[in-house]
């Protein structure tokens, strides 16, 4: 894998994450009180890994797990229309 290639998958995970983390805080900061265990059943992951989101650690996560949530997060998105 060359540099460009790093770079690119580097710059998917960011805005990746930067779509979770503003829907994450949507829901859980929009008055209707569903919490991180919620969170954490609606996207399919533990809730150590909601609240990592939450507060801006994402070292840990691999770039499938977040394609994984924000693919969970847009369908209830759809879903809600």
């Amino acid at each position: 894998m060359q540099l460009a290639d790093i770079q690119q998958l580097q710059s998917l995970s960011d805005l990746t994450f930067s779509y979770i983390k503003s829907e994450l805080t949507k829901l859980n900061d929009n008055g209707q009180g569903i919490g991180q265990s919620k969170l954490a059943t609606l996207t399919g992951v533990n809730v150590k890994t909601i609240n990592d989101l939450l507060h801006g650690r994402i070292g840990g996560l691999k770039t499938e797990t977040l394609v994984r949530m924000s693919t969970r997060l847009i369908e209830l998105d759809k879903s809600a229309i």
